[in-house]
């Protein structure tokens, strides 16, 4: 986690190599000539080249994957080794780099499929003072000009990761600057920038089998898969260990019936909130404790809020009732250093306007379970849709079967399907998760990112700090 401060840096580094980008191709295929007579609408599209980036293929420097999709397209996954700093993609102190000119306006405009990005323009002086002219904090998606001021003799365009929280990146990064006066610059200005297909994978519940079966690809693989968590059922782990041990001891006779009622009362109390009571008194043995979650996370797993309780019919709750609940859920996750802003709901209650609106008061994503299998930009960003992998669902563990669904997928062109799994289901077994290893194989042979929950949601659907409306979302009321 700590290192991952230079990851989207390094990300950064890496991808804007290129003279390239996802605008319509007439844009860049003209002539220098040509560009130079009509205004260059193309100043530069990342750094130089250098030895780092490879022509062909992946490759790995320090902890760091990179792999070429096309020219200036990379995707990089990994988690850096190094802490975070600035990465200068064009940069000199004492002359203006090519493409640039003292006085000069430009747009500039990029892409991040992933939130964790902040972007700078500085300018230099005679006195080689820096003076910061464009900034972006907290914003995937930018499209603003600047004007570099008439007394400036150098510049420096600068990106670095400003997000802190996550161990891993899995991302793609397009970036450009156009020069105004180009006679195209309006059809650029109005190019709608979509986030390229991507696939995030949850394992509900957070059970153990996350960490015995799915950490080991997490690691192996370099990619990350998410546990969705109930807020409560950690300390569930640990008092029904605490309460088992404590029967242990009163049969050895080193505790009283008074000492085994204590432990006893707490394991009734918290099975009654999560309307466990009938499970077998072992249930919660099969989840993760916190210092299990904690430990996942750290070594790239990504983990999400499975609601308070995981309660089925939450959404026959009032909305003060859930916001409560959820404000509980979030709250038992940041004391826990784990940043809380996607809910994954309990079943389908996301598919109540309630049960949203209550969600958007607290967290800025919702996902539930749905037959629909895509998300998209624009879409409602607390009604994400994600559909399950099992023998009963509507996709099986027949890789033939999981195949065809990643092509689909792959060959869109913008798109993010979110997979729901369960190691907690009695089916589950050590060949399923050899068969998640084979899909994110098959991923990543597709050019397909493997994401976190966090990273497709604003990729998807940017930063949602606003109340819930719900009037333009009708289809369940």
């Amino acid at each position: 986690m700590k290192k991952a401060l230079t990851f989207l840096a390094v990300l950064a580094f890496l991808f804007v190599l290129s003279q390239k980008t996802s605008f319509s191709e007439d844009v860049f295929n003209q002539s220098t000539s040509s560009q130079t007579e009509q205004g260059n609408p193309y100043v530069f599209s990342g750094i130089y080249s250098d030895d780092l980036l490879p022509e062909k293929g992946t490759e790995t420097v320090s902890g760091i994957t990179f792999t070429l999709i096309e020219k200036g397209h990379y995707i990089v996954s990994g988690t850096a080794e190094e802490d975070n700093k600035w990465i200068d993609i064009v940069f000199s102190l004492t002359e203006m780099p090519e493409g640039f000119k003292a006085g000069g306006t430009y747009f500039l405009r990029y892409f991040a499929d992933d939130p964790r990005m902040v972007a700078c323009v500085y300018t230099y002086d005679s006195a080689q003072n820096e003076t910061r002219i464009v900034s972006t904090q907290d914003m995937d998606n930018l499209s603003t000009d600047f004007t570099i001021p008439p007394d400036a003799v150098g510049l420096a365009v600068r990106l670095k990761n400003y997000y802190a929280d996550y161990t891993y990146l899995n991302s793609h990064l397009e970036i450009a600057v156009f020069d105004v006066n180009s006679p195209r610059i309006n059809e650029i200005r109005s190019y709608q920038w979509a986030p390229r297909p991507m696939l995030t994978i949850i394992d509900d519940d957070g059970n153990i089998g996350f960490m015995r079966d799915l950490l080991p690809i997490i690691e192996s693989k370099n990619t990350t898969i998410s546990s969705s968590v109930p807020a409560l059922y950690p300390a569930l782990r640990e008092i029904t260990e605490q309460y088992l041990d404590a029967q242990k001891k009163l049969e050895q006779g080193s505790i009283t019936e008074a000492d085994l009622y204590a432990v006893k009362e707490k394991f009734d109390m918290l099975r009654a909130q999560v309307g466990r009571s009938d499970y077998p008194e072992d249930f919660f043995m099969n989840t993760m404790n916190w210092a299990e979650v904690l430990e996942c996370r750290e070594k790239g797993a990504d983990i999400l809020c499975h609601t308070y309780t995981h309660m089925i019919n939450q959404h026959e709750l009032s909305e003060e009732q859930l916001q409560r609940q959820y404000k509980q859920a979030q709250a038992i996750f940041e004391h826990h250093g784990i940043p809380s802003d996607v809910l994954v709901y309990a079943g389908d209650t996301g598919s109540h306007p309630n049960v949203r609106r209550a969600c958007s008061r607290v967290f800025d994503y919702g996902i539930y379970s749905s037959s629909d299998r895509i998300n998209h930009v624009g879409d409602d960003p607390y009604d994400i849709k994600r559909f399950g992998i099992g023998p009963d669902q509507e996709i099986t563990w027949d890789m033939d079967n999981i195949k065809e669904h990643l092509d689909t997928l792959a060959m869109s062109k913008t798109g993010w399907m979110v997979w729901t799994i369960h190691t907690s289901d009695a089916t589950w077994t050590s060949q399923n998760a050899e068969i998640i290893a084979a899909v994110i194989d098959y991923a990543q042979s597709l050019h397909l990112p493997v994401v976190s929950a966090l990273c497709g949601a604003k990729a998807y659907y940017g930063n949602v700090h606003k109340p819930y409306n719900p009037s333009g979302f009708v289809r369940y009321q």
